[in-house]
């Protein structure tokens, strides 16, 4: 995967991982779905974000070296 493709994949994620948290913290959700069901939408949330985390890491390592 090269350098270009890793950011565009980290940005992606990062955006997905946020839509998931602004919507599971949107006003008056609770009344309307299940706690289980907004907590998965936050754990769906993380497992983005620390994906996106990941590649960031990798991206990091590989341009340090230089």
């Amino acid at each position: 995967m090269s350098r270009s493709e890793r950011d565009l994949w980290t940005g992606i994620l990062f955006m997905a991982g946020s839509c998931c948290f602004a919507f599971g913290a949107a006003p008056g959700l609770s009344a309307v779905l299940p706690a289980a069901v907004i907590g998965s939408v936050f754990f769906i949330g993380s497992l983005f974000f620390t994906s996106a985390a990941v590649l960031q890491l990798i991206t990091s390592l590989r341009t340090g070296s230089r």
